[in-house]
């Protein structure tokens, strides 16, 4: 199925073919998975709602029902993900391979997402730079995470406003 781990997006230098492939691998597009994992078991609201198109209600009743058969119940996916609610790409490929169904229609879905993700992170990365002394006495911090802004620190400054900087890793 994958060679990258791409369950918080694609890696840097990754880029998509013609083909399909990334680099000549076929890729994971795990990273799109967890909101449909979440969905199938009942917490739609845990993700934006970018994945519920037309058929997906249907499909996400199939998945959480072999989900459930299963064993894996929201309080079980919970506390295997953690507060970050994510889990590695093999893991959500695993879950989402119980029903085929889902399966096709997950890894279709997600990849016509990517496509339509992939120009944005690119323009972002055209917009990453270290930062350098006057940007973080102004913007002060990522407004993202919140965290301080230091000099140096790879970060992404939208043209924008003056003060709209953030970590590069927070927009991932």
């Amino acid at each position: 199925w994958f060679e990258f781990d791409m369950s918080h997006g694609p890696p840097d230098g990754c880029e998509v073919r013609g083909d399909g492939t990334r680099n000549g691998v076929r890729a994971t597009e795990s990273w799109l998975y967890m909101p449909f994992i979440f969905d199938a078991v009942g917490r739609p609201d845990l993700f934006p709602a970018t994945h519920r198109t037309r058929g997906w209600p249907v499909v996400a009743d199939m998945l959480g029902y072999e989900l459930r058969q299963a064993g894996h119940t929201l309080q079980s996916l919970l506390a295997e993900t953690g507060p970050d609610l994510h889990l590695p790409a093999a893991r959500q490929e695993e879950l989402i391979s119980l029903s085929g169904v889902a399966t096709d229609f997950i890894i279709r879905e997600a990849n016509r997402q990517s496509r339509e993700v992939m120009p944005a992170v690119r323009a972002l990365q055209r917009l990453q730079r270290p930062l350098g002394e006057a940007l973080v006495q102004e913007a002060e911090s990522c407004v993202i995470c919140q965290e301080d802004l230091r000099v140096g620190e790879q970060a992404v400054h939208l043209p924008c406003h003056r003060t709209h900087v953030m970590h590069f890793g927070c927009l991932r």
